[in-house]
């Protein structure tokens, strides 16, 4: 879980990356996204599947409730 986690992560550096150098893209990319109906579901289980992962990686990290909080 820890590995998945921090591939997660990753990602989610990336991503933030690419918004900070072309916002006018990701907007575009974003205002597409949601306005599909599938859109919705695909951000809600995106978020769930972090959620997991947070949860179930808790227990071998060093702030276990910190882990545990981000995950509620």
């Amino acid at each position: 879980m820890p590995i998945a986690l921090a591939i997660f992560a990753v990602i989610i550096v990336v991503g933030s990356a690419f918004a900070v150098i072309f916002p006018s893209e990701i907007l575009s990319v974003a205002t597409e996204f949601l306005t599909e109906p599938l859109g919705i579901w695909l951000a809600a289980a995106i978020r769930l599947v972090l959620a997991i992962l947070l949860w179930f990686s808790a227990p071998v990290s060093r702030t276990p409730i910190t882990f545990k909080v981000l995950a509620g």
